[in-house]
């Protein structure tokens, strides 16, 4: 056999038939399928059993509850063909499915995987994968930026990677998004090829795993999963042969090109507000756990990240916005980790200056060297973004605590000048260190 069709199944009666008839369907009939059953409460056993006459077709039934990646991972084990391919239980294959595929993959050594477009049931429009080629880490900086490219479940895969040791990782609580790390550690191992025609067909039936999760997408399972999620990418990331600077540049795409803006964005989508900070301040913590545990050598040097100014802005900007989320949730050491790295990037970045003064001001244990070097961030900041009213207010504060009382009256005013200066936090502000503020209408 040259191709092993796995399918983990669970009370699945009402549509398994409907994935087995599909691989009897294949026109290239060199194929295996093993379905693994986990514990049901209705026919899904006695199903497959009705199709055991096919001598390609394999039923395992498991003693205990695993779970669709527990499942999953033990059908992994049993692969003993040079390819293999997930039939998930509720959905189908097109016909051409393993010809097309296992031909791509016998005609390019250098791909592990291989895949064609899919269609899905619910009217939305098919699925494109696209080809990711490169080194490994090209390949994995691609998924990074896109997670829904390449590597998808719903393909051909080479065997040698399982025998390797690759599978599929837990991801508390109910393993969502464990598909997107497995593609993420996949790209690891070869290129992933793309065909334009549709070759498989997504089933979302409402007892489904599959629409359990359409329906869940802003629950608190769903985004306990986010911060799960970017943990295991970071745990894939840093146990890589990649350099530490290639590592160092994935971990920050995680979080700074991999939808941390819009991930520590969506308070307005959560029901409960406190669980929104919960949630959010734990991602933003995960990646400076990881990143600052990680095991980079002190003697490798860093190559630049990236080589356009605008890539570097860029990925500061972002990174800033990390600093911000933090600071405003109360976790300081999380937020100048962030600022740090912006301003590794890009030293231009007023915000990221801004809100290093900030934390290391309202340090109540803060030294004369901290007051100091957020003088000297503030200032950087001024020149950087002369006409924001909130660098002026970070300058005026910054002096305050280094014991300048005249310069923080002059900033103070230069504030209040400015556009969007006339706050409550700035008048308050400017009566602690004695100055009377014009009222708002006098302004030009």
């Amino acid at each position: 056999m040259t191709v092993t069709l796995l399918t983990p199944a669970y009370n699945a009666e009402a549509f398994i038939g409907r994935a087995i008839e599909s691989a009897r369907a294949q026109t290239d009939d060199d194929w295996e399928m093993i379905i693994s059953v986990d514990p049901s409460s209705d026919d899904t056993v006695e199903i497959v059993r009705g199709a055991l006459p096919d001598p390609r077709i394999r039923l395992v039934i498991q003693e205990h509850r695993l779970g669709w990646v527990g499942n999953t991972n033990a059908l992994l084990g049993m692969v003993e063909t040079p390819y293999f391919a997930f039939l998930w239980h509720d959905d189908r294959l097109h016909p051409e499915f393993c010809r097309r595929l296992v031909g791509l993959l016998d005609a390019h050594p250098e791909a592990v995987a291989a895949g064609g477009a899919i269609e899905r049931t619910t009217g939305e429009a098919n699925r494109q994968n696209q080809s990711i080629r490169g080194t490994p880490f090209e390949r994995m900086r691609q998924i990074l930026a896109n997670p829904l490219a390449g590597y998808d479940l719903k393909s051909i895969y080479r065997a040698a990677p399982i025998a390797a040791g690759l599978r599929l990782r837990h991801i508390a609580p109910k393993d969502y998004h464990a598909d997107r790390v497995f593609a993420l550690e996949a790209a690891a191992y070869g290129d992933y090829l793309a065909l334009d025609e549709v070759l498989y067909y997504k089933h979302f039936d409402p007892a489904t795993l599959s629409a359990q999760w359409m329906r869940d997408t802003h629950g608190p399972a769903y985004m306990s999963a986010e911060v799960a999620q970017r943990a295991e990418e970071l745990a894939v990331i840093l146990t890589t042969d990649l350099t530490d600077g290639q590592k160092q540049h994935l971990v920050e795409l995680v979080f700074a090109k991999g939808g941390g803006r819009a991930l520590l964005s969506r308070d307005d989508e959560v029901a409960d507000a406190a669980t929104a900070a919960d949630w959010q301040s734990r991602v933003a913590a995960a990646a400076v756990v990881r990143l600052m545990t990680a095991d980079l050598g002190p003697t490798d040097p860093v190559p630049p990240l990236e080589a356009d100014p605008a890539q570097r802005a860029f990925a500061a900007a972002e990174l800033a916005d990390l600093a911000a989320h933090a600071i405003r949730h109360g976790h300081r050491a999380v937020a100048e980790a962030q600022a740090t790295l912006a301003l590794a990037r890009d030293p231009g970045c007023a915000e990221a200056h801004r809100h290093m003064s900030r934390l290391l001001i309202e340090d109540k244990e803060t030294l004369a060297e901290r007051h100091a070097r957020a003088v000297a961030h503030a200032e950087a900041a001024t020149a950087l973004a002369p006409e924001d009213s909130r660098v002026w207010e970070a300058l005026a504060r910054a002096r305050y605590g280094a014991g300048d009382i005249d310069g923080a009256r002059e900033a103070i005013l230069r504030t209040h000048a400015l556009p969007g200066g006339d706050r409550p936090p700035v008048r308050r502000f400017a009566t602690t260190i004695g100055v009377t503020l014009d009222p708002v209408t006098d302004k030009p």
